[in-house]
């Protein structure tokens, strides 16, 4: 796997991690997957619950597009890391980068000031803000299972059966997601 995959595969987990506990913070529900097993699919989801203040800066919030570079994207959230750090967020060194400390207390309410730094993937924002989103996240689904991975609509989210695909799997999903997102 490349570090270009890697980091990909970084932000689809992190971007699932703060879409599952920011509502939470937010006084929402978490996401849910619709009873499916978690060990058994690897879900890409939204955010939901937030306040009217909170969706304004979600719509404004930063885009990952799946054409972007490795860099790119590592850019995008270290401008959130950075904003966390500027506001007080305690932090701790990964793989020679430094980044919010996902376990010290207080930092949810502190990275609550930076929502509107954190990046988000393409299918998150249409299903925010794109009427026809339901048909494209079907037609994604389709294309990616045309290409031969599992791949299934579990809620309003795309799902994979047994986890995240293999590289050159994540080049298909990717293909597809502009495909059905931005050509569709």
């Amino acid at each position: 796997m490349t570090y270009s995959d890697t980091v990909r595969r970084i932000a689809i987990v992190l971007t699932a991690a703060v879409s599952v506990t920011a509502p939470a913070a937010c006084g929402g529900k978490p996401a849910s997957n619709d009873g499916a097993k978690q060990q058994d699919v690897a879900t890409i989801v939204g955010t939901k619950g937030a306040s009217a203040s909170a969706s304004t800066a979600a719509a404004e919030r930063p885009l990952i597009r799946p054409d972007m570079s490795a860099d790119d994207i590592e850019h995008l959230y270290q401008l959130y890391y950075d904003c966390g750090k500027a506001n007080g967020a305690k932090m701790v060194t990964e793989h020679g980068k430094e980044i919010v400390d996902k376990t010290a207390p207080g930092n949810a309410q502190v990275m609550e000031k930076c929502a509107d730094k954190f990046p988000e993937e393409l299918a998150e924002r249409a299903q925010r803000t794109d009427p026809l989103y339901d048909d494209k996240l079907r037609a994604w689904v389709k294309c990616v299972q045309s290409h031969g991975v599992k791949a299934k609509v579990v809620g309003k989210n795309l799902a994979f059966d047994g986890g995240l695909p293999s590289a050159a799997g994540q080049k298909f999903v990717d293909q597809c997601e502009l495909d059905a997102f931005v050509k569709g």
